[in-house]
């Protein structure tokens, strides 16, 4: 054997030796039906497969041993509108401009259901909330069902205040999506489906309170009894025993929406359908509950873990990478690019997330940081011409590294450091005791703002209808 060969045999070696033990990387998915399912309200923490002692997603801790399990996903924000903006357009607030719920996502903003609609999918929506029609969610969808104020599922929670529930539960979602799924295509298709079922009031869909040591106990059915200040929280004498109470009734909740969870998935698989279907699981925000004074039981305004750590399970077709945990940091703006990775697409200019597939495959470090923020009150819907000062529009934002966490108070520029250490709360600012982390955090939070404001469109502001108004005040946000 000359020296060329010999080379040449000595390479092919060496590289067949690498590639022992490792795991083959996945490949391109040739035009797989996309399953997206986002879940409110729902805090990574009180999950099977996120730690929880509780038995409260049975489920979930199924498909997520069948499928790839992020156990750092973070939300880009506090409330529903601007998170879910930010997984569909793969932006960061700022940069998509849905910061309220009277705000549309702009046309030019192309979304993931755009891309996958002009890829050739037959794309598809079905929700309890006018996210769509309301807030521009709907672009790139030829099927949207919203299904509020439809139907016979309005649940009186408490007669004395007129406090109800008008949105509809997951079983008739299911129902809706169902249906559509049989209907004859000759297209994949990319269904997002929204579940509202863990928002407050917590368990007005499961009436069996299987948590819950009284299951007729009327605290927690009206709205009055989340979003809890500490004057609140003093005038009504609430303190342990009805923060237990609230716990309980929430996750009674988070098991009977899993429950109808594993229903949707019954119905993906009694189609035939499973095996060429790429599941994504995850929501858009958290819930927290007493870990901080501000306020008890509520989402916004908050951005610590308790509200933006949440749930990312990723299921392949083929069951690929099934039973694996990525523990680098991942945000929901990296969904979109990470799928287009996955199904070779190319992802539209100005998505600011990243393919994850790095971290998937070699453990890379694709985010510095997570971040996230909320825009607090920018309008009245009573008056919407009133201007508020910077102080009362309350802009928050905030940066997750993987030790610690920068939260910055934009209109008087205060910043607090979090060191994140196991699931101890953040509570203590710690900056003065680690000033060269708190600076480094604080130059990556300017160049992170340079860099979202610099792509901020015009956002479509509008003011609120009556309906909107009484929508906004069942959900305890007015």
């Amino acid at each position: 054997m000359n020296a060329r060969r010999r080379a040449a045999a000595l390479a092919a070696l060496c590289a067949a030796l690498c590639a022992c033990g490792k795991p083959e990387p996945p490949a391109t998915y040739q035009r797989p039906n996309v399953l997206l399912v986002t879940l409110d309200t729902v805090r990574a923490d009180r999950l099977g497969c996120y730690g929880c002692e509780r038995d409260t997603s049975p489920r979930l801790d199924r498909l997520a041993a069948e499928s790839l399990r992020f156990s750092a996903a973070y939300a880009q924000s506090s409330f529903t509108p601007p998170s879910h903006a930010s997984l569909f357009s793969a932006r960061h607030v700022a940069s998509h401009g849905v910061a309220w719920w009277h705000h549309r996502l702009p046309a030019e903003v192309v979304t993931l259901a755009e891309v996958l609609r002009d890829a050739g999918y037959c794309t598809a929506s079905f929700s309890p909330l006018a996210l769509g029609s309301q807030n521009g969610l709907d672009q790139g969808f030829e099927r949207v069902v919203e299904m509020r104020d439809e139907g016979d599922w309005t649940l009186p929670l408490d007669e004395d205040r007129g406090n109800d529930v008008r949105f509809a539960p997951a079983a008739a979602i299911n129902e809706r999506f169902a249906s559509w799924l049989a209907e004859p295509r000759d297209r994949p298709f990319f269904a997002w489906v929204h579940y509202y079922d863990a928002h407050r009031p917590y368990a007005a869909f499961a009436p069996e309170r299987a948590f819950c040591a009284r299951r007729d106990e009327p605290f927690g059915n009206s709205q009055r009894d989340y979003r809890l200040t500490p004057e609140e929280r003093r005038a009504r004498a609430i303190g342990p025993e009805e923060a237990r109470v609230l716990k309980d009734r929430y996750d009674s909740g988070l098991l009977a929406l899993d429950r109808e969870l594993g229903r949707l998935l019954d119905a993906v698989e009694a189609s035939g359908l499973a095996g060429d279907t790429l599941v994504i699981v995850t929501a858009d925000h958290g819930e927290a509950f007493d870990e901080f004074a501000e306020e008890w039981f509520t989402h916004d305004p908050l951005l610590h873990d308790a509200v933006t750590h949440v749930p990312l399970i990723v299921r392949f077709p083929d069951r690929r990478l099934a039973g694996r945990t990525v523990d680098r940091l991942a945000q929901l703006i990296d969904v979109a690019p990470t799928l287009f990775d996955y199904l070779g697409l190319p992802a539209p200019f100005g998505m600011q997330g990243r393919s994850l597939r790095p971290a998937i495959e070699d453990g890379v470090e694709v985010n510095a940081f997570a971040a996230s923020e909320r825009a607090g009150r920018d309008s009245d819907p009573r008056a919407p011409e009133r201007a508020f000062s910077p102080e009362e529009i309350g802009l928050r934002r905030s940066l997750r590294f993987p030790s610690w966490r920068l939260v910055v108070e934009v209109a008087s520029g205060e910043s607090r450091l979090f060191e994140r250490a196991g699931s101890a709360p953040e509570r203590a600012d710690v900056r003065d005791e680690h000033p060269e982390e708190a600076a480094a955090a604080r130059q990556a939070y300017l160049e992170h703002v340079r860099g979202i404001e610099a792509l901020t469109p015009r956002t479509d502001v509008r003011a609120l209808g009556p309906e909107e108004r009484r929508m906004l005040e069942e959900l305890g946000y007015l």
